[in-house]
């Protein structure tokens, strides 16, 4: 087998689409889906003043976003 051979293999076999597979394992701690809950409260919320109280003038924009995020990832744990 040839160098050029060789090369063009080595690129076929390196560009071929490879799966992968990941395992989602339930937690069995019953304590981490109030933890799960509270990191979501806590990254929607300030994703939420990043995003918008920045630019706000509303005086209440982060017990708002607070309120909304508690709202969205009660919905997203009801689901």
């Amino acid at each position: 087998m040839n160098y050029m051979t060789r090369v063009l293999y080595f690129f076929l076999f390196a560009s071929s689409p490879v799966a992968v597979y990941a395992v989602d394992i339930p937690s069995v701690d019953e304590g981490s889906a109030g933890y799960n809950q509270e990191m979501c409260i806590e990254e929607t919320t300030n994703n939420c003043i990043d995003t918008i109280c920045l630019t706000s003038s509303a005086i209440d924009c982060e017990d708002q976003c607070r309120s909304d995020a508690t709202d969205k990832c009660q919905q997203l744990a009801d689901e």
